[in-house]
């Protein structure tokens, strides 16, 4: 008999249990549209005068990006014309206060009074449209206030914006432990964002609108799956139960990462197919792991998965309960029999089971009694099991002896 060596056989014991058939389907990470990546652009006209952050840098909501100097000279009339508004209105409010007393007396018309209070309104008027003409064009509250008192802004500091509370901030960093390099550290919970492409550059004239910096935040992001129009009403079925989809990562370094623990449920379905692929896009939504490393003075930012990475998505089908599971290397197939092999002590019998699914990675057996719940059984190596049985079969066993170094013998060869 041929020996069998090194077959590094597991043995695990099966037990009934509920399996759901799942139907493969590919897919690939990809940002979350007009949340992941945000565009900054200039409010104002003017010279880009300092740059205090690079691509590639991290950065919090407030943290400045550039300084630009004012070159428009609607802004520093709009200024002027503010200031004036508000000078006026004091000017008005001491002239009320200084004749009010002579009014009271009849010295003076009480319509002097009456006249003087309207003035007063139509330069509140002049106020409160100023400060908002301001405000739409970028400054901020505190700017807006000095230019009142008559400090006038001349350079502006555009910085990150903060982000958006109200869908689960896509910013949020929970501590994770480096698994692999020690020396690695993370940043306490907080949001931010990265400098994904930055624009602007020292001297350059920029116009109201103009993009000066792309940030990005991959914190959260979407699987998105490309499924036949035939495949629609299962995914509908089981965004509507809410079924969990299993998620697989082609291009993943898992020993890398702590362990995921994530929960995937189908998020929406696309109402288009693509002409030339004819399928149609589902999207998933899942979270991101995050190291950070310290890199001379700044901060450096490696994220687990990006977009553009390829993953499988196994979609529930069926639920198919009390049945037995064991990986497709543990069961071999010989014209209409499907068979297992099952650990006696150190013996191994072949025993004939019914199959009733099978995917990549599972197949799935019938409990029918022909293997009791709890028995032991060979998970790999069957292929290679049953060649043996197959040299053996002039004797008419179906029992083999697995020795300690590898080698697997017929129960008639002892």
């Amino acid at each position: 008999m041929q020996a069998q060596r090194n077959l590094k056989l597991e043995i695990k014991k099966a037990f009934p249990q509920t399996f759901w058939k799942r139907l493969i389907i590919p897919g690939e990470i990809i940002d979350r549209p007009g949340l992941t990546d945000r565009s900054l652009a200039s409010p104002i006209a003017g010279v880009v005068t300092q740059v205090h952050a690079q691509q590639g840098d991290i950065i919090k909501p407030g943290d400045r990006l550039v300084t630009i100097r004012l070159v428009s000279d609607y802004l520093q009339k709009a200024q002027a014309d503010l200031y004036k508004a508000v000078r006026e209105t004091d000017i008005l409010n001491q002239e009320i206060t200084r004749i009010q007393t002579m009014a009271d007396r009849g010295i003076i018309p009480e319509k002097r009074i009456i006249q003087l209070r309207q003035d007063i309104e139509r330069q509140k008027s002049l106020v409160e449209s100023g400060r908002q003409d301001l405000l739409t064009r970028g400054f901020n509250n505190a700017q807006v206030t000095k230019a009142e008192s008559g400090a006038f802004l001349t350079s502006i500091e555009v910085n990150a914006p903060s982000t958006n509370e109200t869908e689960q901030p896509a910013g949020r960093i929970r501590p994770i432990t480096d698994v692999v390099n020690a020396s690695a550290k993370t940043i306490e919970a907080s949001q931010f964002f990265e400098v994904q492409k930055l624009v602007a550059e020292l001297g350059h004239q920029v116009k109201p609108g103009e993009q000066i910096a792309i940030l990005s935040d991959h914190q959260h992001l979407y699987i998105r799956g490309h499924a036949f129009k035939k495949e629609a009403a299962n995914l509908e079925r089981v965004m509507e139960k809410q079924w969990n989809v299993g998620v697989e990562f082609v291009e993943d370094s898992p020993e890398h990462w702590p362990s995921l623990n994530r929960i995937y449920k189908v998020r929406h379905l696309s109402n288009e197919v693509d002409p030339d692929s004819r399928t149609f896009d589902f999207f998933v939504s899942m979270e991101n792991q995050s190291r950070t490393y310290q890199n001379e003075d700044r901060t450096a930012i490696v994220w687990r998965f990006r977009p553009g990475q390829r993953v499988r998505l196994k979609v529930p089908l069926e639920k198919i309960e009390n049945v037995l599971v064991l990986p497709a290397a543990a069961v071999v197939r010989d014209g209409a029999d499907v068979y297992a092999f099952q650990a006696v002590g150190n013996f191994f019998k072949r025993v004939s089971v019914h199959q009733l699914h099978q995917d990549r990675d599972n197949v799935v057996l019938a409990n029918d009694g022909s293997l009791r719940s709890g028995s032991s059984m060979a998970q790999n190596a069957a292929a290679s099991l049953n060649r043996v049985l197959k040299s053996q079969a002039s004797t008419g066993t179906q029992e083999f002896h697995v020795h300690a170094d590898g080698t697997v013998h017929s129960n008639d060869d002892h």
